[in-house]
């Protein structure tokens, strides 16, 4: 039967604050390592755009490469300068086969908008 928490005796609450923190302190370190992992995955993507699809620039950007607010459903953000047109959608579509547990989006930079060429200049990570 369950018990209010006037019912708790103080040892169920220690027992319970201890068994607590130790789930954030294992979820911190999972969110660490996925963010580690996503960091080597764009690194990945970044080296096959350029080897394969002839990318001159490939620049990380949003919650990854902020380093806040990346959480367990974040993506990674890529754009690619240099791509051909006619690759594009080639290129896209490898990295999607190598994301696994990340979506990756790409975004051509001949076609970002100005609000994206500025959060670019102001957080973009080169990679």
């Amino acid at each position: 039967m369950a018990k209010t928490a006037a019912q708790i005796t103080d040892e169920e609450m220690v027992v319970y604050r201890t068994t607590s923190q130790r789930r954030e302190e294992q979820e911190r370190q999972e969110e660490i390592q996925r963010k580690q992992r996503a960091l080597s995955l764009a690194e990945q993507a970044a080296k096959i755009l350029r080897m394969d699809f002839q990318a001159r620039q490939v620049i990380l950007f949003g919650s990854l490469a902020r380093g806040e607010f990346f959480h367990r459903r974040s993506d990674i953000d890529l754009v690619v300068a240099g791509v051909k047109s006619q690759d594009f959608w080639r290129a896209w579509g490898t990295l999607d086969k190598l994301g696994g547990e990340f979506e990756i989006d790409l975004v051509d930079i001949e076609t970002a908008s100005p609000a994206l060429r500025l959060i670019l200049e102001q957080e973009g990570v080169e990679l």
